[in-house]
């Protein structure tokens, strides 16, 4: 502008209108004037972009010595000298070097030197603040006893960037470990006015009121919006929301997350919650598709985290889909071991024998899991004993409740008593619906009709798949022996009495069977649990008809060899 006016100026003539001719400034001119306007910059700086380029080079070297130092995780000098390449640049060439400390950063994370990572973020905020290493940091204190340090710095964080929508929504999650819940509405309705109707901002509103009970609120929340495929979380809510019942009308079972195989915390919530409501309300959908996807992902190296829950769910799949005992072998790998999530398992495999008639079996489980935490099992322990036709035990650890410290466990207790009361007894708990039961009946049905091809395929299944069930086993240790096929008699009581050791009729019938099959030595321990608990006179009895069948056994084994016949476990 001046070089445009700048002969008027000199002339000072008096302007009425102003005409001018434009002029341009030489390309060398404007070049000079710029690598002038530099050098000055530079000088009053203290030439600091020299330093800026060198530290931009030992950045890329840090980042390829890191890459190398991951790939081979036991060379640490790798790592030290990517730690000293990110030192070099952001320590002392240029303090404001952000990548660098980032770089620096990610590194010890590798490393998993949680204190290491915590400084040099920390380092970072002292120079400039910054809306992810913020979030970052506070992540890194997820611990109870941290949670004023992380609230702190998202409040700083806050200060320095009042418009972040991040970090206030960050903070409310963190209020959430607080019984301050209105601080936690306060930052979540902040999070919306910064960011109308995003996703996290929608997740973390039906979160927070389905964690408050606030059921029908959020209702008309989940009714204002729709989730999208990219917005797992947001869809796990909702499926969550149907899970708890609160919707009038029946909706679709939501999709899984499809092709995902590497599951983060959002896609495996929203997996989770899908399974949990198809084996609640809809067994029918957990179809072989979706108990092999579960399989794929609990055997996929990127879900390491998610195994044990992911196992988890294929046995609640399968228990929900009446296959009993597949269900309980994914379990009993959960359910090994004295820690508080064992505990819970042990109590869920307990609970499973409750339903199964197990009652005896279901009493020691339940016993073993309170032992090692789950204080719940303790009043589902009361009611195995009092169907197991042990009303005196029953009462005793009732009272125990009742004389619990735990204001809970007394509850129960009390609870406990009146149910006891009424008069508990297994007739009255007599369920139609144990796996087996089925079976059983097309199995008797066979014989009735003289099909014996169909009576032997249902029989096998009940030892196949259901051997808990003791009076479907009892009935086909009684089909095998009338056909004189004396080894599928035992190997069907032995299975049986694996998963029912307490049972009597179950020690009867298979130290009868062992005899018939001429496995007499297996059956010691057996007859020896029989004398201590059977009355004189019926152990008596029992021993005279187990004579006189072993006695039968021998004269055949002299007399003839017996081709054995195939196991019904085969």
């Amino acid at each position: 502008m001046l070089v445009n006016f700048m002969p008027l100026i000199q002339r000072r003539l008096r302007v009425y209108r102003v005409v001018f001719e434009p002029r341009r400034l030489p390309f060398y001119t404007v070049y000079i004037l710029a690598l002038g306007g530099i050098a000055m910059v530079q000088t009053r700086e203290n030439l600091p972009l020299p330093d800026q380029v060198r530290a931009g080079q030992y950045n890329n070297l840090g980042d390829l010595t890191r890459q190398q130092s991951e790939a081979q995780p036991d060379d640490l000098s790798l790592a030290l000298l990517a730690e000293r390449y990110y030192a070099e640049s952001g320590d002392v060439l240029y303090r404001g070097n952000l990548h660098a400390q980032m770089g620096r950063a990610a590194l010890y994370r590798f490393r998993q030197q949680r204190q290491n990572e915590i400084n040099a973020l920390n380092r970072t905020l002292l120079r400039a603040p910054n809306e992810k290493v913020s979030l970052r940091l506070a992540a890194l204190h997820r611990d109870p006893n941290d949670l004023f340090e992380a609230l702190d710095i998202l409040r700083r964080g806050l200060r320095a960037m009042p418009q972040s929508a991040a970090l206030t929504g960050d903070l409310a999650q963190f209020f959430t470990q607080t019984a301050l819940t209105d601080s936690v509405a306060f930052y979540l309705d902040k999070t919306e006015e910064l960011a109308p109707g995003s996703y996290a901002s929608k997740t973390n509103q039906l979160g927070f009121l389905l964690n408050q009970n606030l059921l029908s609120e959020a209702q008309k929340l989940r009714d204002k919006h729709i989730a999208q495929a990219n917005e797992p979380a947001l869809a796990s809510n909702y499926t969550l929301l149907q899970l708890l019942g609160v919707s009038a009308k029946p909706e679709a079972t939501p999709a899984g997350p499809a092709q995902v195989m590497a599951l983060d915390d959002a896609n495996f919530a929203q997996l989770y919650h899908i399974v949990l409501l198809n084996a609640t309300a809809h067994p029918d959908r957990l179809t072989t598709p979706l108990l092999a996807r579960l399989a794929d992902l609990a055997n996929e190296p990127a879900n390491e985290n998610y195994y044990e829950q992911l196992l988890f769910l294929q046995a609640l799949a399968r228990h929900a889909r009446g296959e009993e005992q597949m269900a309980r072998q994914l379990l009993l790998p959960l359910a090994s071991g004295t820690t508080a999530s064992a505990a819970y398992y042990q109590q869920l495999l307990g609970m499973w024998q409750l339903q199964q008639g197990q009652y005896a079996t279901a009493a020691n489980q339940l016993e073993f899991a309170a032992t090692n935490g789950a204080t719940q099992a303790r009043e589902a322990r009361v009611y195995a004993l009092a169907l197991g036709g042990r009303p005196d035990s029953a009462r005793t650890a009732a009272l125990r409740l009742v004389a619990a410290t735990d204001s809970g466990q007394r509850q129960w207790g009390r609870q406990a008593l009146r149910a006891l009361a009424t008069g508990l007894s297994p007739s009255a708990n007599k369920s139609p619906a144990r796996v087996g039961d089925s079976w059983l009946r097309l199995a008797q049905q066979a014989e009735q009709q003289k099909n014996d091809a169909a009576a032997a395929k249902n029989y096998q299944r009940i030892v196949r798949e259901a051997p808990f069930n003791e009076e479907a086993v009892l009935v086909a240790g009684r089909y095998y022996s009338r056909r004189r096929n004396y080894p599928a008699a035992y190997e069907a009581l032995r299975a049986g009495l694996a998963e029912n050791p307490e049972s009597l009729a179950l020690l009867r019938a298979y130290v009868l069977a062992a005899a018939d099959a001429g496995l007499t030595e297996y059956a010691v321990d057996a007859r020896a649990q029989l004398r201590q608990r059977l009355p004189a006179a019926a152990y008596a009895t029992l021993a005279t008809e187990y004579a006189a069948r072993a006695a039968t056994r021998a004269a055949q084994a002299d007399s003839f060899s017996v081709a054995p016949a195939a196991s019904p476990l085969q």
